[in-house]
């Protein structure tokens, strides 16, 4: 895509120029709200004039209700569910649509890695039940559809916990059915899978899970070898995950009656992807996919001279359905320049040709830390620049 020729607003064109700022949140760092903020104040400094649209977004993870909410208005519903160590947590959900008939949830929000202290972090551990005990609150408002985000979690239980407050019986070698929350350490216990208690409500909704990543169930790319260990899991811990998640899904997929495991986005969330599409019929999508379609942001983009996105890291993992993956492929339908700023540009080799210009926040401070120090404060100051050199041409 060609880099377009704008001229200097205010001085020989009388309409100012018009971004959208579209970010997706700086992880662990700030809310795509706040980069928003953040991204609109350096553009307001350099070109007060400016018209500006802001677009904060997620691909599933941390702020995926917030943005769904911020697209479609509605209105946030918490409830207090059990977290991913058994403790209670206060979560939360989005009732949206003409007559709130569509739930948006985060699974983070009941079984999400900030709930547990590094030095507890062990997904053999964790359970995603507080997850089925939200997905069933958003039953009881009568949705018929039910968005679910399933990035950040804490767990790997391959959603047995989740069905297990919807209802799945799990039972030990001996037959009886386990009453302790399904965990990681539990599933190589487990000799027999009965859906048929679950809730019949299911039925009657359309489930759709926002996943940013294709990974396959099992194997070197599967969930437990790729990201068992940023849930604080070791090498032999790993082991053990792959194995009790080998076990447990020849047991879902034959009370399914389908076969799961080597879909894209099966590996998702410790199996998540995989063990809601078995026990209720979900469908899997990039979560910038659908936040894109349900912002209109199609027609909100139409007349817009620049798009600004960015997110925490821009790396290898973007092209596989994250946020700034999602906003190229919409700018080029429009051929509409982008630019990404983002916390730590890994490889600039890779939208080359497809976007303006891509800019690290790291780079621009002096370091990594330096820019973790004030993210909001480079993201700023980022901008500025940027502005500035494009009013400069």
């Amino acid at each position: 895509m060609s880099r377009r020729v704008y001229r200097i607003p205010g001085i020989r064109n009388k309409n100012p120029l018009s971004f959208l700022l579209a970010p997706d949140s700086f992880k662990d760092s700030l809310a795509a709200s706040e980069v928003c903020a953040a991204m609109k104040r350096g553009v307001l400094q350099a070109m007060p004039g400016a018209r500006l649209l802001s677009l904060p977004l997620s691909d599933g993870g941390e702020g995926f209700v917030d943005a769904m909410l911020f697209a479609k208005g509605g209105e946030k519903v918490f409830v207090k569910v059990t977290g991913p160590l058994g403790e209670p947590v206060r979560a939360f959900y989005g009732l949206t649509g003409a007559e709130h008939e569509i739930a948006v949830l985060e699974m983070a929000a009941a079984s999400g890695l900030q709930y547990v202290p590094l030095r507890l972090r062990n997904p053999l551990k964790t359970t995603t039940f507080g997850t089925g005990e939200l997905i069933l609150h958003a039953l009881d408002r009568s949705v018929r559809t039910l968005i679910i985000g399933i990035g950040g979690s804490a767990t790997h239980d391959v959603a047995c916990g989740a069905a297990q407050a919807l209802g799945a019986r799990f039972s030990d070698a001996d037959g009886r059915v386990v009453d302790q929350k399904m965990s990681g350490a539990i599933l190589q216990k487990i000799y027999h899978v009965d859906l048929s208690y679950m809730t019949s409500r299911l039925n009657d909704v359309n489930i759709q899970v926002a996943c940013d990543v294709n990974n396959p169930l099992l194997g070197p790319l599967g969930a437990a070898k790729t990201y068992a260990r940023q849930k604080g899991a070791d090498e032999r811990q790993i082991e053990i995950l792959e194995s009790g998640t080998r076990h447990i899904i020849d047991l879902i997929e034959s009370a399914a009656g389908q076969r799961v495991r080597e879909i894209p986005g099966s590996g998702a969330a410790g199996g998540m992807g995989a063990g809601f599409m078995a026990f209720m019929g979900a469908t899997l999508q990039p979560g910038i996919r659908i936040l894109l379609k349900n912002s209109d942001i199609e027609r909100q983009i139409r007349g817009i001279d620049y798009i600004l996105t960015g997110e925490g890291c821009t790396d290898s993992q973007t092209l596989h359905g994250k946020t700034v993956q999602g906003i190229v492929e919409t700018a080029e339908k429009y051929e509409i320049p982008v630019i990404i700023m983002s916390g730590q540009i890994k490889n600039a080799k890779l939208f080359v040709n497809r976007v303006h210009s891509m800019v690290s926040l790291s780079r621009q401070a002096g370091s990594t830390g330096r820019s973790l120090e004030r993210p909001a404060f480079w993201i700023e100051k980022t901008a500025e620049k940027i502005t500035r050199d494009i009013m400069a041409g």
